[in-house]
């Protein structure tokens, strides 16, 4: 008995000397963990009033079109230009600064954010890009792509479904499509077999379920205004009003005297009319084209010159892009493009047909003359007999059909700006944390 209670003793003994041994080390790990949360939350605290700043920067440039202007040109902002500390976020200040670019289009937002307490200031810069025109074929609702359509150098972008209703357009492996609901093919020539579950991609192709960004809002009133004052509102060679609609015809538009000054050219649609405007003849129009009914044309290209290409646009054809050259426009290799492309006079061989299902429906690719340089919207239907080729892009609200022979190509314009619009459409770019600027705040009282 007094040997196990001796034992017990000593037992006892051992462990409160161990605990007065890992005791202190526990308090003294709580304590410095506390101060390591304490100092991350902090941290945090700061970055996140960064975040804040950011976000307030890209609410106002998308306020009004006037800001985004004068933000893209340079032209300093009040308020948004670290010359007004913001104090609306408990714990914290935060400022904001608007710079043109990098690159073309786009405005670079700083926002800083200064924890009160720790004094730490953390700064974030964000690169955000107009995208008022978001892909070479586009629009708020479905689109519907058939035969006799190629479209380079930019996606098929669209907030409805994007369907290929036939099996040759259900062929072509380019370019993106990017549908905010579904990309549906053709026959054997699938796309998106399960709906909007996932998976929503293929993630070379096409991308159903997707984030399109909102579209933007025309500036009719503006648009037509231009016109008017430019003296290319409803140009109209012969008229010829029927039972149901009316037709304006334009003849030659390539030789009016105003066709190369990059303008505005707009046609009503009159109530009660569902108005045509047809074009024929020897057909070119550089400038930002508005129809607000229907369109058609079935006049020879007649445009040529060396376009500038988009530096990502082998993107649009990594379904089908080898190493080897020019099986696309401007192809240089896999993953690459060149910068230009002479739309008169070079051409292309889809290489092996890996571009389209098999090299039986490749079709012959030569120099591509254009009707069209520049955004085209029309709001209804559009009629393209065959062979009408576009350097831009192209939004329209109702059905597209071409057909004839020859294959009509939208080569996709990233340089297409200045159209009047609503509503400022951001997207962005780039998002990284880096040094606070040495700038002294503005005392926010």
């Amino acid at each position: 008995m007094k040997k196990d209670k001796g034992v017990a003793l000593v037992t006892v003994l051992m462990t409160m000397m161990l605990m007065l041994l890992v005791i202190p080390a526990i308090i003294d790990w709580l304590i410095t963990d506390t101060r390591l949360a304490i100092k991350i939350q902090k941290s945090t605290l700061a970055y996140n009033l960064a975040e804040g700043a950011v976000d307030r920067g890209i609410w106002k440039l998308k306020a009004s079109t006037a800001t985004w202007s004068d933000a893209y040109k340079g032209i300093a902002i009040s308020n948004y230009n670290f010359d007004k500390t913001f104090d609306d976020i408990t714990g914290g200040y935060y400022r904001i600064k608007f710079a043109s670019g990098p690159s073309d289009n786009q405005v670079t937002i700083t926002g800083e954010g200064k924890d009160l307490a720790s004094k730490e200031t953390r700064s974030i810069v964000c690169v955000v890009e107009n995208i008022t025109i978001p892909g070479a074929l586009f629009s708020a609702a479905g689109i519907n792509v058939g035969n006799h359509f190629a479209i380079d150098w930019g996606p098929i972008v669209a907030q409805n479904d994007i369907a290929l209703t036939d099996a040759q357009a259900a062929k072509k492996y380019f370019p993106r499509k990017l549908s905010r609901q579904v990309v549906t093919g053709q026959g054997v020539y699938v796309r998106d077999t399960n709906g909007l579950d996932s998976p929503n991609t293929d993630n070379l192709e096409w991308w159903s379920d997707y984030d399109v960004p909102d579209m933007p809002s025309l500036d009719f009133t503006s648009l037509r205004s231009s016109a008017d004052a430019n003296g290319t509102l409803n140009i109209c060679d012969a008229p010829v009003k029927g039972q149901s609609a009316t037709e304006c015809r334009f003849e030659n538009s390539y030789n009016h005297v105003k066709s190369q000054n990059n303008l505005i050219w707009y046609w009503d649609n009159p109530i009660g009319d569902d108005t045509t405007v047809n074009l024929e003849g020897s057909v070119g129009i550089w400038g930002t084209v508005i129809v607000r009914g229907n369109m058609e044309w079935s006049g020879s290209d007649s445009m040529s010159y060396v376009a500038t290409v988009p530096s990502n646009a082998w993107k649009e054809y990594q379904k089908c892009d080898t190493s080897a050259i020019n099986e696309y426009p401007a192809d240089s290799g896999l993953n690459s493009n060149r910068t230009t492309f002479n739309l008169s006079t070079e051409t292309w061989t889809w290489g092996n047909g890996k571009c389209y299902e098999s090299n039986s429906d490749v079709p012959a690719s030569g120099g591509c003359d254009v009707s069209f340089r520049g955004f085209i919207y029309v709001g209804s239907n559009l009629d393209i007999a065959g062979g009408q080729d576009v350097h831009g892009a192209l939004w329209v609200v109702g059905t597209v059909s071409a057909g004839g022979g020859g294959i009509s190509h939208i080569f996709f314009d990233h340089q297409i700006k200045d159209i009047p619009t609503l509503n400022i459409v951001l997207e962005q770019k780039s998002w990284k944390e880096q040094i606070p600027n040495t700038q002294a705040w503005v005392d926010p009282t």
